[in-house]
């Protein structure tokens, strides 16, 4: 779930920024790397549902960059996904 996972704002943020400069394509792959390995596991699967999410609703790139940057601030105030 995501609301359980503990996301690192330094992780959301490259990770948005990847979203924002190189879209869907690229920051899949990146995350599916991160998913990989072990210190990273559980923020990379659940940003990856998130990042489907996202292109699922067909917002732009820099809105898109912006709601995964600001997960942690979302879930925090009761966003529950």
């Amino acid at each position: 779930m995501i609301s359980r996972t503990r996301f690192s704002n330094r992780f959301v943020n490259t990770v948005g920024e990847i979203y924002e400069r190189d879209g869907y394509g690229a920051t899949k792959l990146f995350l599916q790397e991160k998913a990989q390995e072990r210190r990273t596991r559980f923020e990379a699967q659940s940003l990856l549902k998130v990042l489907d999410l996202v292109k699922s609703a067909n917002v732009p790139p820099s809105i898109g960059g912006y709601i995964i940057r600001k997960l942690p601030t979302i879930l925090y105030y009761g966003g529950s996904w």
